[in-house]
């Protein structure tokens, strides 16, 4: 009869449309979760990420600074190498001067 089938109908269109709201609803908890999953991966990775590069500056860092303290050190080497030269050259001059004052007497 007419009345039940329109019954039996109105029943499966409510229990079909209650089961897509149920699966709408887990769908969209699935989706948030994995969104905060995926947000908390990417956090991770990326303070990961950041103290490695962090860690990788401050070793160049300390790699330059030792470099330039080698370039100083050397500077100073060459500096008192140049001032012994200047000295010894001045000494050379005197003796020349002297060794020609004693030529000419």
């Amino acid at each position: 009869d007419l009345s039940s089938l329109r019954t039996h109908v109105d029943d499966s269109v409510r229990r079909v449309a209650t089961e897509m709201a149920e699966s709408r609803g887990n769908l969209e908890q699935q989706m948030r979760r994995a969104i905060e999953r995926l947000t908390q991966l990417m956090e991770r990775e990326m303070t990961r990420l950041y103290n490695h590069l962090e860690t990788l500056i401050l070793d160049k860092a300390k790699e330059a600074s030792t470099q330039c303290k080698a370039v100083d050190e050397r500077c100073s080497q060459l500096g008192r190498a140049a001032e012994r030269s200047g000295d010894l050259h001045a000494a050379v001059k005197a003796l020349q001067g002297d060794h020609r004052r004693g030529a000419e007497t």
